[in-house]
């Protein structure tokens, strides 16, 4: 056994468990075995390294944050030389140590390895809430490394107290005038005196030893201090007074409160004010009276209020001596500034009395100290004496003549400042009321409402127009009010029409209508007319006499007039009256009878007569019918003088009853002259048969409404002399042989040959001859030995022909007749007669020698006359559905484009329409713009209110102001203040009329009668601005000029109405404004004479150069009165009148287009059948093709279809 000894390696300093391995190696090389594979000897020893005792200690971590007065711990961690955490033992005493800091704790605690000093309490001063830094040192005594020092920061801590930052000795010896500013700046602070934070730090002061008095807060949660202020203020305080305060915080018990005590003396600040005035009504005037607050002071208007005075008084109503300090803060309202003295002398300012009652006058003194006190009271004006009075017109200012006045005038008496007073009993016998024509007798006076109420005005006399009524107080107060004189009631009944003058009866034509209309005017009792309206009016007549229309019941307009339509007059002739009568208040006013002289009317057909000149009926078709005298008689059974529409109506068929002339009628117009026509030369019908004509009179040329006609007058038509010889019935080709069998060898079997003439009739009823009937080849090669006999080898057969009509029946060829197989032959049928050139009957027929070839033959021929009328029937209907087709389509196409065509037009006038509107939207459009032209028809606008004359005839053009219309507003009213002189003037057409209106009116009138202007010298309507005419360049030009005529619209008589204007206004001119008027003078006169020019805001320069003053400036248009030229119809009335007519025709348009569309669904619904019918046609033309080359015609014969007309149409709609 070997000993080894291992070298030390390392110090083990870790503490925790070890192995220590000894293994028995056979060298260096490592090698744990023997060869056969024993392991070599080991040896295996555990071990444990444990931590030392303790040598030195860590602090551990420590509360946060860390506060004064508040409990921490500190742990110590304790460590061995090696650093390896150890047992802590209670032999160890900690010592705390701190420059600034008082350190305490209660005792020491060990927690495994950890050594905690308990409680840890820390005060002193910190400075801020963000708290301070401080060094601690930690000392264990027993440890070799037994000391530490941390850097901690320490907070303020938690509330407990509160302080006043206020000195506390000045507090408790504290006084203030009542009302005035207090605060306490109070802070709460931790035990150690930092001051503290803590949410919800409310700081209350509550106030006692007096009622009322306030409790004030502040929040110390954010800086931990604050202020409690306010103002304490002690009601029905008399003398100085002791308060406590008690401050705290708000729900903390912890927190000691702190008591106050203050003195509260009389504050020394203006609390009211005292004002006075002397009152002279009362009987010591030199006493001042003292006012109330918000008092009302009545005094009369425009007066002055003199002796005011003031005091001021403080808390307890002790009077302040007014001093310049205090002056200076005192200020009154009703004046700017008010000297030093006269407020130290406590005097205010007179105060003037408003002048209108209804203008009260706040009147406030106040003293601007840092509250402003004021005193304030009212100033009320009362009426003065009376001065004036003002006189009221209610209602309408119309007053009838004859009549008591519907509504009375009221008087108002007014003081020398216009304020109305109130008005006393005794004073209406001081009033007193006069005007022209007025009945006094009658007048009436009250007071009501504090006016004086005069009623019962009626006025015994004219004339009409304006009356001026003048109402006074106590003679020598007037004023004056201006009433329209009306006329009454209906009394008389005005009639206007033939023979005003002259009592004479009217001689009239029977038949025609009156000259004039029957103008009815209701007057009243002075002959003035009455503006009645809706008053009935009717028109008696004599018994004989009949009016056309039936004369209805007429209504007055608002002028009291009522007209009648011109009548027709017819009757036996003689004389006769026509009499107008109103009904007023279930009583008749007659009007003058008007005589009537029926004189017979040679101009107005009554009856026509006719006489046959010619041969009677019946007349050959095609040739001319009968001529007809015809006469158109008046009522003396003599021709008429005028030209009348006269017409021939002929039509085939029965008569018919009163007026249902047939549709496809012949019309023959003529005009007839002298009352005389003969119809002549007429071609007749070109079908035989029963006609019938009637003479008739038309309104117009092309009308067809008669008023006017004969019996109806029978004609007839007989055929024409015969031209051909055709058969009833076409045969179609026959086919024949030579064969034994007899019904092969047949050629017709029966046919019926009948004598037309040229246009298809039936005649020769009277020829009786006879009918050759012939064989002839088809083709000149054929030999006359090779053509066909007849039965008995007979050439030619004669057949009787009777009444034009003659019958074959069973022609047949002979036995073995000779003829050439396959060829084609004729059967010449002609009458023998050599005098009657008549086109002979032809007939094409096949010839065969082999029967069964010829039965063949036979079965061919049917099929190809049955596909010769089938392909005929069908191009027949194409052509028709084809035209039908046609013809709607391009209807349809010219509606499309009459639409098109209107839409764009309503577009230019700003109406846009989309492509799928249909009828029922146009309607809707074409309502709306009814809807707008009527509301623009019956819109305000404005209106010449000048009264019409009532005279106004045929003679008289009207009035001047109602000749024009002017549509711009300021030109209306500087042309209507500018010939303010002619607006009035009334035009006639004659100097006759003029002078009668005139004498009339007793030279009142103004007057111009056309026939007295010289129009040589008047200027060219299109005559140029003078400018041009200067040659001013226009660029040069500004303002808008324009001649004033041109911006006039005459809504009647437009060529005289501008011969009038050219006359009156000359070449007056219109501009913008006077600067440029102005301008453009100074320019023109340069060169050429310059006319007046009125600008579009109302100035004038005359054309000598004179402008400005009142002389030269227009008026606004309401004081203008009414005489202004009217306002003409917007331009949108005539636009929507266009946009009607027009959605009109679109209206139509979209039907006609709608019906063509209809139409041709409807054809479209027959396409297949169409097309089925397009196939079977091209199928039989194929099939009649083969047939035909089979036969061997070669050349088929083909008729030319006649063009498609309506007739097609109708009958294909038919089918």
């Amino acid at each position: 056994m070997s000993n080894f000894l291992f070298k030390k390696i390392e110090n083990l300093k870790a503490v925790g468990q070890y192995r220590i391995i000894v293994q028995v190696a056979l060298n260096e090389s490592g090698m744990y075995k023997y060869g056969d594979g024993r392991n070599l000897p080991s040896r295996v020893i555990d071990f444990r390294i444990q931590e030392s005792p303790a040598h030195k200690f860590m602090v551990g971590i420590l509360e946060s944050p860390l506060r004064v007065g508040c409990p921490f711990n500190i742990p110590l961690d304790m460590q061995d030389e090696f650093g390896h955490s150890t047992k802590a033992t209670l032999d160890a005493q900690p010592l705390l140590e701190s420059n600034g800091l008082v350190l305490s704790f209660s005792g020491t605690e060990v927690k495994g390895n950890s050594l905690i000093i308990k409680d840890v309490v820390a005060t002193g001063n910190v400075m801020s809430q963000q708290g301070k830094n401080f060094q601690m040192t930690v000392s264990v005594p027993c440890l070799a490394m037994g000391s530490q020092t941390l850097k901690i920061r320490l907070l303020p801590g938690d509330p407990h107290s509160l302080y006043i930052i206020d000195d506390t000795q000045q507090l408790k010896s504290l006084s203030f005038e009542n009302s005035s500013e207090i605060s306490l700046h109070v802070g709460v602070v931790d035990i150690a005196g930092n001051p503290t934070l803590r949410s919800r730090l409310i700081v209350q002061c509550k106030f006692s030893g007096s009622p009322g008095l306030p409790t004030w807060t502040c929040n110390c949660s954010q800086g931990g201090s604050g202020v409690l202020a306010g103002k304490i203020k002690l009601k029905k305080y008399k003398k100085e007074q002791f308060i406590r305060a008690k401050i705290d915080v708000q729900g903390s018990k912890e927190i000691l409160p702190l008591e106050c005590r203050f003195l509260v003396k009389p504050s020394t600040k203006i609390c009211s004010i005292n004002v006075f005035y002397r009152n002279p009504s009362l009987s010591d005037a030199d006493d001042p009276v003292k006012l109330k607050r918000g008092q009302d002071i009545y005094w009369e208007a425009g007066e002055t209020l003199e002796g005011l005075s003031f005091q001021l008084l403080d808390e307890v109503k002790r009077v302040v001596e007014v001093d310049d300090k205090l002056a200076s803060k005192i200020r009154v309202n009703w004046t700017g500034s008010v000297p030093v003295e006269h407020l130290k002398n406590s005097c205010l300012p007179d105060i003037i009395i408003p002048t209108n009652v209804s203008e009260s006058r706040f009147c406030q003194v106040a003293f601007a100290g840092e509250k402003t006190v004021d005193f304030s009271f009212n100033i009320k004006p009362l009426a003065g004496e009376p001065a004036g009075i003002k006189v009221t017109i209610h209602g309408e200012r119309e007053t009838r003549i004859g009549l008591i006045r519907r509504t009375p005038i009221s008087v108002a008496l007014l003081d020398s400042f216009g304020n109305q007073l109130t008005v006393r009993p005794n004073q209406l016998e001081f009033v007193g009321v006069s005007a022209d024509g007025l009945d006094e007798s009658l007048l009436s006076k009250s007071i009501e409402e504090n006016l004086i109420v005069i009623s019962n005005i009626q006025f015994n006399q004219g004339p009409l127009g304006s009356k001026e009524l003048v109402v006074s107080y106590s003679n020598d107060i007037k004023e004056f009010a201006v009433l329209q004189l009306v006329a009454g009631t209906p009394v008389t009944l005005q009639v206007t029409a033939w023979g005003d003058e002259v009592r004479q009866p009217l001689p009239v034509l029977s038949g025609t209508r009156i000259p004039d209309q029957i103008k009815v005017q209701l007057l009243d009792g002075w002959g003035n007319p009455s503006p009645e309206n809706g008053v009935k009016v009717l028109l008696g007549k004599d018994p004989g006499l009949k009016l056309s229309p039936a004369p209805g019941v007429e209504k007055t307009n608002v002028e009291g007039s009522a007209t009648f339509p011109r009548f027709s007059l017819s009757g036996k002739c003689g004389e006769f009256f026509l009499q107008p009568r109103a009904v007023y208040n279930r009583r008749a006013i007659e009007g003058r009878k008007l005589l009537i002289s029926l004189l017979p009317n040679t101009e107005t057909p009554v009856a026509l007569r006719y006489k046959l000149l010619s041969h009677p009926t019946p007349v050959v078709v095609g040739s001319s019918w009968p001529e007809f005298q015809v006469e158109i008689l008046s009522e003396e059974e003599s021709r008429v003088t005028a030209n009348v529409n006269l017409c021939m109506v002929i039509w085939k068929g029965k008569p018919i009853k009163e007026k249902e002339i047939p549709s496809s009628a012949e019309w023959h117009r003529t005009v007839a002259n002298n009352g005389c026509h003969i119809f002549r030369d007429l071609k007749a019908s070109t079908t035989t048969g029963e006609f019938h004509a009637m003479f008739c009179v038309t309104d117009s040329p092309n009308s067809k409404t008669v008023s006017l006609f004969t019996e109806c007058v029978s004609m007839s038509t007989k055929p024409g002399p015969p031209s051909q010889l055709l058969p009833n019935t076409e045969p179609g080709t026959p086919t024949v042989s030579n064969a034994r069998v007899a019904i092969n060898r047949v050629l017709i079997r029966n046919l019926k040959l009948q004598l037309k003439d040229s246009f298809g009739n039936l005649c020769g009823k009277d020829l009786d001859c006879r009918l050759s009937v012939t064989i002839q080849p088809c083709e000149q090669t054929l030999k006359s030995s090779e053509v066909p006999k007849f039965e008995g080898n007979s050439s030619r057969l004669y057949v009787a022909l009777r009444k034009g009509e003659a019958t074959l029946q069973n022609l047949t060829l002979q036995e073995n007749s000779p003829g050439t197989d396959g060829a084609q032959y004729i059967l010449h049928c002609e009458i023998g007669n050599q005098a009657i050139d008549i086109r002979p009957y032809m007939l094409k027929f096949l010839f065969y020698n082999d029967s069964k070839k010829h039965a063949e033959m036979s079965a061919l021929a049917r099929q190809r006359d049955a596909l010769m009328h089938a392909v005929k029937m069908y191009e027949e209907t194409f052509n028709a559905h084809k035209s039908l087709h046609n013809e709607i389509m391009q209807g349809y196409k010219e509606a499309s484009t009459k639409k098109k065509s209107f839409v764009i037009q309503l577009q230019k006038l700003g109406l846009s329409i989309s492509d799928s509107c249909g009828s029922h939207d146009i309607s809707r459009l074409v309502e709306q713009c009814s809807q707008e032209r009527e509301n623009l028809m019956h819109g305000n606008r404005r209106q010449c209110l000048l009264s019409e004359y009532m005279d106004v005839g045929s003679e008289v053009l009207g009035k001047i102001g109602h000749l024009a219309l002017v549509a711009n507003e300021d030109i209306a009213c500087v042309l209507s203040w500018h010939m303010s002189g002619d607006m009035d003037c009334l035009v006639t057409f004659t100097s006759k009329k003029a002078k009668e209106i005139h004498k009339l009116t007793g030279g009142t009138q103004q007057v111009l009668p056309l026939d007295s202007i010289y129009r040589k010298n008047l200027s060219d309507w299109k005559k140029s601005l003078p400018h041009v005419k200067a040659g001013i360049s226009s660029n040069l030009i500004t303002g808008n000029p324009i001649f004033a005529r041109k911006l006039l619209h005459f809504p009647k008589d437009e060529a005289n109405c501008r011969i009038i204007f050219t006359m009156l206004l000359g070449d007056t001119i219109i501009m913008d404004n006077l600067e440029a008027a102005n301008e453009y003078r100074n320019r023109v006169v340069k060169q050429t004479h310059c006319p007046t020019i009125l600008t579009r805001n109302g100035f004038r320069i005359r054309s000598n150069g004179k402008f400005g003053g009142n002389q030269n400036r227009a008026p606004s248009l309401d004081r203008l009165r009414g005489v202004v030229f009217g306002e003409p119809m917007p331009e949108q009335y005539a636009k929507c009148i266009k946009q009607i007519e027009i959605l009109n025709d679109v209206r139509a348009a979209i039907d006609d287009m709608e019906a063509s569309q209809v139409e041709l669904e409807s054809l479209e619904q027959e396409t297949e059948e169409m097309k089925s019918k397009e196939r079977e046609h091209k199928e039989a033309q194929e099939r009649l093709k083969e047939i035909e080359e089979k036969i061997g015609f070669h050349k088929p014969i083909r008729r030319s279809l006649p063009d498609s007309n309506r007739t097609t149409r109708k009958r294909l709609k038919r089918s």
